[in-house]
């Protein structure tokens, strides 16, 4: 309809998106997880203290490295270092769309950034930013026939969030179906060099197996409906996108079919064919088996699911890129006469995506009920000049709010370091312990009747939500702060 750089219109679209999420998230002290991403900050900025911290798998290696520089900034710096990953892996994901001959590729920042759940990632000190940016610059090495790096830098993808085991056989699966012998040990190179790394702390060469967080908490997080992320496609890709991805895997799907399958199990016999492959086994495919996954994951109560939909935020750039295949199968299909609304139909698309978080509960960000409540336990102990030599915490917003170094152990600790059955051999006299029902008996395996029920500890005060709610493990969400006699 008219000539539009769609790089310079890409580049004002990032401008405005990154302004908009330094106001949101930068003047505040809020974030949007509380729990999870407050862990991950705490890890990234104590890690100069205790440079142990720079190998907890939890927490995750490659994310503890690259992040604790802007964690030393608070944090608004965890939110800037979470915003930078996500810009810049639009950036690589509109030189994909480039390279795979998509038009429109400047959509590209929306339909990431206000995807409904990578909205809010980006305010958070989460890992899937990151998890995102190295995933996509992989894909384009892949792209780029670079496929030494593509390996090398997958070969860390675990290391930011464990859903990256998944991507290294669908790597090496490319990289054995068209021969690149090559690139394959590279697949290892992260595990070798964190395993020898490690092993100077640990004593123990094979210490990225022995200390797996997961293994013994599946029992604790439970399992649900088989199609718990289909119901919920609303609040992770949108609505507005859904129909868009379907087109573009179904497309994909097609081309599969009319090549016999040929190109997927045999070395791709020219760039285009390889190109292809890569969108089909890589892209869809990593979606396709992540979201598989995570499925039935959660149905069957395997690995530590808890169904939390935030990991989608993990495809969400993967998801992108079928979203404007489909868009572009749409816009090919559209006969001469009518191509005057191909830009009415992306501007629609564009629409629908931005307004999204807006209509759900994202925004505006406000403190949920658990944070309300540990922020009244908070001001309580703040108002009331209650002195402690030590204080116990469970939940990590806590730690926020009181700017805590929850490493050091002298002055302040988590609830999970108390006895679980003899609670007042570890608490001292004097010392206090802000207890959540959320975290302290799921997380903690710390009981509340063994603080209650003990003549030991005096309960200073009880803090209940305005509107009561229901937490995992079926408990009331209440917070206690009892002080040992």
């Amino acid at each position: 309809m008219f000539a539009v750089n769609e790089k310079q219109l890409f580049g004002v679209l990032s401008l405005a998106v990154g302004i908009y999420f330094l106001s949101i998230s930068i003047p505040t002290n809020y974030t949007s997880d509380t729990g999870d991403g407050i862990q991950h900050y705490m890890l990234a900025r104590f890690a100069y203290l205790y440079p142990h911290l720079f190998l907890d798998l939890w927490g995750k290696p490659v994310f503890n490295v690259l992040a604790s520089p802007f964690a030393q900034f608070g944090i608004q710096g965890i939110h800037f270092f979470n915003l930078v990953c996500s810009l810049l892996c639009c950036r690589v994901c509109f030189s994909i769309a480039a390279v795979l001959g998509l038009r429109f590729g400047w959509l590209l920042v929306l339909l990431i950034c206000f995807s409904p759940i990578y909205f809010l990632e980006i305010p958070s000190g989460l890992t899937e930013p990151l998890f995102c940016l190295t995933m996509v610059l992989s894909v384009y090495l892949l792209l780029k026939k670079d496929y030494v790096f593509a390996a090398a830098l997958v070969s860390f993808l675990p290391y930011t969030r464990q859903e990256g085991y998944l991507m290294l056989p669908i790597f090496g699966l490319f990289l054995v179906l068209n021969k690149h012998v090559r690139a394959m040990p590279f697949l290892l190179l992260a595990t070798v060099l964190l395993s020898v790394v490690g092993s100077f702390y640990h004593k123990d060469l094979f210490w990225l197996f022995h200390q797996n967080p997961y293994k013994d908490a599946s029992n604790v997080y439970g399992h649900g409906e088989l199609l718990h992320f289909v119901n919920n496609t609303k609040l992770t890709f949108g609505l507005a996108q859904a129909p868009f991805l379907l087109i573009g895997l179904l497309f994909l799907g097609f081309k599969l079919i009319k090549n016999k399958f040929k190109w997927l199990y045999g070395k791709a016999k020219n760039e285009a064919q390889e190109q292809l492959q890569i969108e089909v086994l890589v892209v869809a495919g990593y979606v396709v088996v992540f979201f598989v996954c995570h499925s039935v994951w959660w149905w069957q109560g395997w690995f530590a699911s808890l169904g939390l939909l935030r990991v989608m935020a993990c495809v969400v750039p993967l998801v992108a890129l079928l979203v404007l295949r489909g868009l572009n199968v749409l816009l090919d299909l559209m006969p001469q006469r009518l191509k005057f609304l191909e830009w009415v139909l992306a501007l629609m698309l564009a629409f629908l995506v931005v307004i999204t978080p807006f209509k759900q509960y994202y925004y505006p960000l406000v403190l949920g009920g658990e944070e309300q409540t540990i922020a009244k336990a908070s001001d309580y102990i703040k108002n009331n000049q209650i002195l402690y030599s030590k204080v116990y915490f469970s939940h990590p917003f806590f730690v926020l709010l009181n700017d805590i170094d929850p490493f050091d152990t002298q002055k302040s600790d988590y609830c999970w370091s108390i006895d679980k059955e003899n609670p007042e051999k570890t608490v001292k006299k004097g010392e206090i312990v802000v207890y959540d029902t959320h975290y302290a008996p799921n997380d903690m395996g710390l009981k509340l009747e063994l603080l209650t029920q003990n003549p030991n500890f005096e309960l200073l005060q009880k803090f209940v939500p305005q509107e009561p709610f229901v937490v995992l493990g079926g408990y009331n969400y209440e917070v206690y702060i009892f002080r040992k006699k």
